[in-house]
C-alpha cells in the first residue's frame, strides 16, 4: 500500500517538475518574442503583498517557502504582488487618460515581477504609464527607464503628475525621476504597515507630500512655464550623468524644483518666473567631481556664495557647469542596539548634511536610501558632519563626533577631506526621543507655514544648538533627538526647558506675533545668511533668525517692548563685522525698537570688519570644545558686542567684528579675559589655555 505522504510528495515533484519545464519554455518564448522590441521589466508591489492584486494561493505560498518567493519589496510597508497579475503599457494625454490600446501587456510571475517588450523605437517619457490591473483598483508607474517598479508610490507620483501638469510634453523622465526619489523619502514620514490597499497608502503618501513645502514645490513647478537648461561637465570636460540640479529661492533658500542630468550631462528643469540660486550636486559613484553652486565668476562651493539667477516672462535660462575634482563621503546608517528595531537595520530616509565646520553653513545634503547607504562628492575642505531625522523611526539626530555621536553642533569632529580621497563615516544611530509640535498664527487660525524652529540644548545640560528645522504647509515640525534636555525658540516664543531624557516632549507656541521686518547691508549690499537677534531688556532672546540671500530678514516677538534690542553676529571670516541696531558696537547705547507694535525697521547697516580667530586649549594641545566665551566692548565696565559665543569641536571660532579694543571674557573659566585689537580687514589671533589662564 503506498503512503498519502509518498502520494503527496509525489505528486508536488511532478508539479515542481512542471513548474521547472514550464518556466524554460515561458524563457524561450520570451527570447524569440524579444526582437529587436524594447524590453521593460520591474516589481510590483502592494500593502500585503496582495490585497487587490491576486494575493497568493495556499500552494503559491507554499512553494515561496520552499524557492525563497515574495521577497520584501524596496518600499518599506509592501511586498511583492505575487503571479497573474495584469501588467499594460499605455500612452496618456496630459489629463491622465488613456490614449489607444495598450501598447503592450504581460502578467506577473511568482515573484511579482514583469517583463513585457514595446516596439523596438520605444522611449522612456512621462507620457507613458506602466499599470498593474488590479480586481479593484491599478497602480501606475510613469516609464522613466527600462526598469519601472509598480507601487502604491510610484502611483502616488503619477497622479500628482497627472494633476499639476498641462502638458506632459514638457515634463523630463529626469524630473519625474527626481520627484519619484523624493516621495520615496515622503513615505518614511507615513506608517506604511497600516494600510491595507494601494489607493489608501496612495492617497496618503500624496498628502504627506502636499504638506511638505519643498515638495509641494516641485510638484508644481512641473507645470510652470520658465526653465532652467544647460550641461554639465568634470573639469577634464566629460559630460556627467545623473547630477542632481536644485533650484532654490534666492531669497530663502527653500526648495523650488529638481532634476537631473541625462547621458550627455544635460538638463532643463522647469520653474516658475522667480528668482533662484542653481546646485549642480553629485552623489554618484562614477565621478569624483565636486557638488557646486552656480556663479558667473566660477561655481561655489556653498550655497551662501551662489549668485542670483532670474527667470522672467516664462523665458529658458542656460546656465552651464564644469565641476572641480572633488573627494567623496559616503557610509551607512543603521539602528544601534536598543531601539524598537534590530540592531544593525538599515535607516532610510535620514538626511545627512554636510556643513562647513567654519561657519556650519550647509555644503550638500543626501538622505539615506533603502540600504542606508548615503554618498556625497564635495570639494576638499574641512567639514562637520551630521544626520537629521524626521521620519517615523524613532532613533536620535546627531553630529559626528568620531564614536558614539553627539547632539550639538559645537562638540562636533571636524572631518578634513582630500581631493581623490573617499572618507567613510557610518552612523549607528541611538533610541532618540521625538520633539514635535504645530505652530498657528492665532488659537485655531492658521497654520504658520515655513518657519524656523530652533532646538538648543538647555544651559543645565551643558548648551549649545542641537537642531534646525522648518514647519511643513500645516505648521507642524518633528526631529528625533538625543536623551537631554532641551528648549526651542521659534515665532518669537521660547519654551520652558522640556526634559526629553526618558520621554516625547511636544511644543506649539501660538501666535499672534508681531513681525519686524529690516534688511542688514554693508555698503549698501545685502547681506546673506548673517544671524539676527531681537532681546529684551534683560538681555534674553526673544528671536534669533537668518538674513535671506537678498538681506532681508524677519524678526518676531510675542508682546515688543520698547527697551528690546538688535544685534549681529558674523561667524565667518567677513570685510564687515558684527554689529548692533544703527551699526553701534557697544550694545549699552544700542538704539531700541521705536515702539511696541513697529513692524519694520531702518536697514542695519554693518560696519567694515576684521577677523577674530581664537583657539582654547586645556594644555597648548588638547581642544577644549563647546568653550563659552563673551566679546567685550572698549575698557573695564562697557558691555558686551558678543554674550556668548562657544568653541567648535576643535577648540576654535571665527568672528567678523568691527575695528577697535576688545576684552574676550572666558566664561567658562572664571570670567578670564584677553585683550585683541581688531584691525578692518585683517586677522587677529587669539589663543587660550585653560590650565594656566594664559593668553597669547
Amino acid at each position: 500500500m503506498i503512503s498519502l505522504k509518498f502520494l503527496f510528495l509525489e505528486k508536488y515533484r511532478t508539479l515542481i517538475l512542471i513548474t521547472v519545464s514550464a518556466l524554460f519554455t515561458m524563457l524561450a518564448l520570451t527570447a524569440c518574442k524579444g526582437g529587436d522590441g524594447v524590453s521593460l521589466s520591474g516589481n510590483v508591489s502592494a500593502p500585503g503583498g496582495g490585497m487587490a492584486f491576486n494575493p497568493p494561493s495556499k500552494l503559491e505560498q507554499m512553494f515561496a517557502s520552499i524557492f525563497g518567493k515574495y521577497a520584501i519589496a524596496d518600499v518599506s510597508g509592501v511586498s511583492s504582488v505575487g503571479s497573474g497579475v495584469t501588467i499594460k503599457l499605455f500612452e496618456v494625454d496630459e489629463n491622465g487618460n488613456i490614449v489607444g490600446d495598450a501598447i503592450a501587456s504581460t502578467t506577473t510571475d511568482a515573484d511579482g515581477q514583469y517583463s513585457l517588450t514595446a516596439r523596438s523605437r520605444f522611449t522612456p517619457d512621462s507620457k507613458y504609464i506602466i499599470r498593474a490591473v488590479g480586481a479593484s483598483e491599478n497602480m501606475d508607474v510613469r516609464v522613466t527607464d527600462t526598469t519601472n517598479n509598480v507601487d502604491p508610490i510610484t502611483t502616488a507620483v503619477s497622479e500628482l503628475i497627472t494633476s499639476a501638469a498641462s502638458d506632459l510634453s514638457r515634463v523630463s523622465v529626469e524630473e519625474v525621476a527626481e520627484l519619484q526619489n523624493v516621495m520615496d523619502n515622503i513615505a518614511q514620514n507615513i506608517d506604511a504597515s497600516s494600510f491595507t490597499t494601494a489607493s489608501a497608502m496612495s492617497s496618503a503618501v500624496q498628502t504627506e507630500a502636499i504638506n511638505d513645502e519643498e515638495t509641494n514645490n516641485q510638484i508644481n513647478s512641473i507645470a510652470a512655464a520658465g526653465s532652467i537648461c544647460g550641461n554639465v561637465k568634470d573639469a577634464s570636460g566629460e559630460n556627467l550623468a545623473n547630477i542632481r540640479i536644485v533650484v532654490r529661492d534666492f531669497g530663502n533658500w527653500v526648495t523650488r524644483a529638481r532634476s537631473r542630468t541625462d547621458s550627455d550631462g544635460n538638463y532643463c528643469v522647469s520653474v516658475p518666473d522667480g528668482e533662484y540660486i542653481l546646485g549642480a550636486l553629485n552623489f554618484t559613484n562614477t565621478s569624483m567631481a565636486a557638488s557646486e553652486w552656480w556663479h558667473t565668476s566660477g561655481t561655489k562651493y556653498s550655497q551662501i556664495d551662489a549668485e542670483k539667477i532670474t527667470v522672467s516672462a516664462s523665458a529658458s535660462v542656460t546656465r552651464n557647469f564644469s565641476l572641480e575634482a572633488g573627494a567623496r563621503i559616503e557610509g551607512t546608517i543603521k539602528a544601534a542596539a536598543g531601539g524598537s528595531l534590530a540592531a544593525g537595520t538599515a535607516l532610510e530616509g535620514i538626511k545627512v548634511q554636510v556643513r562647513k565646520f567654519q561657519n556650519f553653513f550647509p555644503v550638500a545634503g543626501k538622505r539615506s536610501n533603502a540600504e542606508g547607504l548615503y554618498r556625497i562628492n564635495v570639494i576638499a575642505g574641512t567639514y562637520n558632519i551630521g544626520v537629521r531625522n524626521g521620519t517615523l523611526k524613532a532613533y536620535a539626530s546627531q553630529y559626528y563626533n568620531g564614536s558614539t555621536g553627539v547632539n550639538t553642533y559645537y562638540e562636533s569632529t571636524p572631518v578634513t577631506l582630500s581631493t581623490g580621497t573617499t572618507t567613510t563615516i557610518n552612523f549607528d544611530l541611538e533610541k532618540g526621543y521625538k520633539l514635535s509640535g504645530t505652530i498657528l498664527d492665532s488659537a485655531g487660525g492658521n497654520a504658520v507655514t515655513g518657519m524656523r524652529v530652533r532646538v538648543n540644548r538647555a544651559s543645565s545640560d551643558g548648551g549649545g544648538a542641537a537642531q534646525r528645522l522648518r514647519t511643513n504647509k500645516e505648521g507642524k515640525y518633528r526631529i528625533w533627538l538625543k536623551p537631554g534636555t532641551y528648549f526651542i525658540q521659534s515665532y518669537g516664543q521660547v519654551s520652558a526647558d522640556l526634559d526629553m531624557t526618558a520621554a516625547n516632549a511636544s511644543y506649539s507656541p501660538v501666535g499672534p506675533v508681531t513681525t519686524i521686518s529690516t534688511n542688514i547691508k554693508y555698503n549698501g549690499n545685502g547681506v546673506s545668511q548673517a544671524k539676527a537677534w531681537l532681546l529684551d531688556n534683560s538681555g534674553n532672546t526673544v528671536s534669533q533668525e537668518l538674513s535671506n540671500s537678498d538681506g532681508s530678514i524677519k524678526l518676531y516677538c510675542k508682546t515688543c517692548d520698547v527697551n528690546y534690542m538688535v544685534y549681529v553676529r558674523i561667524d565667518d571670516s567677513k570685510d564687515w563685522g558684527t554689529t548692533v541696531y544703527s551699526g553701534k558696537t557697544d550694545i549699552s547705547t544700542n538704539a531700541t525698537l521705536v515702539d511696541a507694535t513697529q513692524t519694520s525697521m531702518s536697514d542695519i547697516t554693518l560696519l567694515a570688519g576684521g577677523t577674530l580667530n581664537v583657539s582654547i586649549t586645556s594644555d597648548g594641545t588638547t581642544a577644549q570644545k563647546n568653550f563659552k566665551t563673551r566679546v567685550m566692548t572698549g575698557g573695564a565696565g562697557s558691555d558686551y558686542l558678543i554674550k556668548t559665543q562657544r568653541t567648535r569641536g576643535d577648540g576654535t571660532y571665527i568672528l567678523s567684528i568691527p575695528a577697535g579694543t576688545y576684552r574676550v571674557q572666558m566664561r567658562d573659566d572664571s570670567n578670564v579675559e584677553c585683550t585683541v585689537t581688531i584691525t578692518a580687514g585683517s586677522t587677529t589671533n587669539l589663543n587660550y589655555r585653560t590650565d594656566t589662564n594664559a593668553c597669547s
